[in-house]
């Protein structure tokens, strides 16, 4: 049985921690804002070059067309792993340029904001995916996620079983 002066030193040690978590939470909920508008500056500054490109250009630089380029630039994941990496090059002062950034630089933060912004918008996707399903007459009753060969998400239906051995008397 814990004493109450044992009790009342383990509960002020993991207060601070508590307290260290919730403000690197925040931190990172904070950075968010930062890497969307990043992201969207560079998707119209990308877009816009892509538009300009001949299809001589194209060839010389790797063969992919401009549909395949654009299609690129809706994966957040590899805009937010160039985001970290821009950041770090910005906070060791090899760039400079007008963007405004947020005042502090902490690896961490900036790693935690990326994949919730990921996490984010494969939430939306496997949503859309699944509302698509539902469209187009598909019940769902389960939706399980899982990721394909292809890189992209999959949405797996569960039936009852009962409805299962209902379509399958009609196809006899």
């Amino acid at each position: 049985m814990m004493l109450g002066c044992e009790w009342l030193a383990m509960n002020i040690t993991a207060e601070p921690a508590k307290k260290m978590k919730h403000a690197h939470a925040k931190r990172s909920r904070d950075e968010v804002p930062y890497i969307r508008r990043w992201m969207r500056d560079l998707r119209s500054v990308v877009r816009n070059s892509i538009t300009k490109l001949k299809p001589a250009e194209l060839r010389l630089q790797g063969g992919l067309n401009k549909a395949d380029r654009r299609a690129q630039l809706d994966d957040p994941e590899p805009l937010c792993l160039r985001y970290r990496i821009f950041r770090e090059l910005r906070h060791n002062g090899r760039i400079a340029n007008s963007f405004t950034w947020p005042s502090d630089y902490d690896d961490t933060t900036i790693k935690e904001a990326a994949l919730l912004l990921v996490a984010e918008h494969r939430g939306r996707s496997c949503n859309r995916k699944a509302l698509s399903l539902e469209v187009d007459g598909i019940e769902i009753t389960e939706i399980n996620f899982t990721e394909g060969s292809s890189g992209e998400l999959d949405v797996l239906k569960v039936e009852e079983v009962d409805e299962v051995l209902e379509d399958a008397d009609v196809l006899i």
